[in-house]
């Protein structure tokens, strides 16, 4: 008689996690499967346009709100879309506070999800500002400017608020010239900031890295570390969080072989990965640890692969997760 039998193929399912990507044609939404393959959520954007950089925020403004994507544009307000089920997005208009910033092309949250930080790197800096913290319910903006002279732009922004009660640390990436044709240079390191006296900001410190210059960064709670991305000759450094970081600026590890066009990083914290998009059209997934360590980069998407999704001459710019 028959005694056993065997089962059928594995099946991938989502893992419940989205990874948003923005390109300048877009967001495209991806629902990471089981078996770590990305799978698009529809062959075209989830929303079209141009896109520098996203944030997801699961609560914004408090408990009791749904989760919501903010996109800097390029424009002079910050796009915000309701997030609903499988990726998909609706938009809820705009947040723009004001006496803010001129242009908006960098944006980052808070983990309480009350506050978002923004940069413009696209308005000459000198005389205006182009760093911003938003409280997001109050839409009250607080400014600062780069202190570097010459007049220098910002390229992404990154929060670390485990330095203490209501304090938080601001990593600013930073270029010679406007986003669009970025030259990267130092980083700059505001320690202090705090959401109890937002308007007050710490002179910045420039960050002399051992990566050389870095386009992109990001911050991840679980780790404790910041995420730098350096597009030549194409590496990913980890440099540890808190204030000991103006003293030391030392990368712990460093992942490389990744294509000199890489932009900026975010991290799933849920399962300790940075996700990479690259403007030739890649996404690279890097695992990462609590000492700083990085894995190596294993590109799980390629645009080239499909000639109706992301076509690789818009750029991808930067990402967000939802888990």
């Amino acid at each position: 008689g028959i005694t056993a039998c065997g089962g059928g193929p594995d099946v991938a399912t989502s893992t419940g996690t989205i990874l948003y990507v923005g390109t300048g044609s877009g967001i495209y939404a991806f629902s990471l499967q089981s078996n770590n393959v990305l799978k698009p959520v529809s062959t075209s954007p989830v929303v079209s346009g141009n896109v520098y950089s996203l944030q997801y925020v699961q609560t914004p403004g408090g408990s009791g709100t749904p989760p919501v994507l903010y996109a800097a544009t390029g424009g002079s307000s910050i796009a915000t879309y309701t997030v609903t089920g499988g990726g998909a997005l609706s938009s809820s208009g705009t947040l723009t506070p004001s006496s803010c910033l001129a242009k908006y092309s960098g944006v980052t949250a808070t983990p309480d999800g009350n506050w978002l930080l923004a940069v413009d790197g696209i308005t000459t800096p000198s005389p205006t500002y182009n760093i911003a913290a938003i409280n997001i319910k109050t839409k009250t903006c607080y400014k600062t400017s780069t202190s570097s002279t010459p007049a220098t732009y910002p390229i992404s922004i990154a929060v670390d608020c485990l330095v203490g009660p209501s304090t938080c640390d601001i990593l600013v990436t930073i270029s010679t010239s406007v986003i669009s044709s970025a030259v990267s240079t130092n980083p700059e390191y505001f320690q202090g900031w705090s959401t109890s006296t937002p308007g007050t900001f710490s002179t910045p410190s420039t960050l002399m890295t051992k990566l050389g210059n870095v386009w992109g960064n990001a911050f991840s709670p679980a780790t404790t570390y910041f995420y730098l991305s350096v597009p030549s000759p194409g590496q990913v450094g980890s440099l540890l969080g808190g204030n000991s970081v103006v003293s030391t600026s030392t990368y712990t590890a460093t992942a490389t072989g990744l294509p000199g066009t890489i932009t900026s990083p975010c991290v799933d914290q849920k399962n300790n990965q940075i996700y990479l998009p690259t403007s030739n059209g890649s996404i690279y997934q890097i695992s990462i640890n609590t000492t700083g360590g990085i894995g190596s980069p294993n590109q799980i998407w390629n645009a080239n692969s499909s000639s109706n999704l992301i076509p690789a001459s818009p750029f991808m710019s930067a990402c967000t997760i939802q888990n």
